[in-house]
């Protein structure tokens, strides 16, 4: 009986243990592991440089927007990039001005201390400046 990636007994490194064995199952657990450990690190990359491309191009615009700090304590995932602008007006004219150009920019920024399911299960509603700072 064959064995899926079982192709040359005679290379140690891609021989599998008998289809009766216990251990085949870690093995080809292993090897998965192996694989997306690989390609996750190459996403991960890929999304720094693209974080990269975005800082740098929103240099020209400092004193306009604030552009992320990451302290020097902290780290960045690289999920997303944002702007923060000094006012709505601001704000509306840049998304609308992305739009035009065919670059999709969304705003999405939620006091959750403020949400009604937050205020449904809590009494007390903390004061959070900063939160409140960046909502509408």
């Amino acid at each position: 009986m064959a064995v899926p990636g079982h192709t040359n007994k005679n290379r140690q490194n891609n021989t599998l243990p008998p289809i009766s064995s216990k251990k085949l199952c870690s093995v080809f657990i292993s090897r998965i592991i192996k694989k997306i450990s690989a390609k996750t690190k190459t996403f991960i990359r890929s999304q720094y440089e693209e974080l990269n491309k975005y800082y740098n191009a929103f240099q020209s615009l400092r004193g306009k927007v604030s552009l992320p700090i990451i302290p020097q304590y902290a780290t960045n995932n690289a999920h997303m990039f944002y702007l923060i602008f000094e006012n709505l007006a601001v704000r509306t004219l840049f998304l609308s001005h992305s739009k035009k150009n065919e670059i999709l920019s969304v705003f999405h920024y939620l006091s959750l201390h403020k949400s009604s399911y937050y205020e449904k299960h809590n009494v007390e509603r903390p004061s959070l400046q900063y939160c409140d700072k960046y909502e509408d």
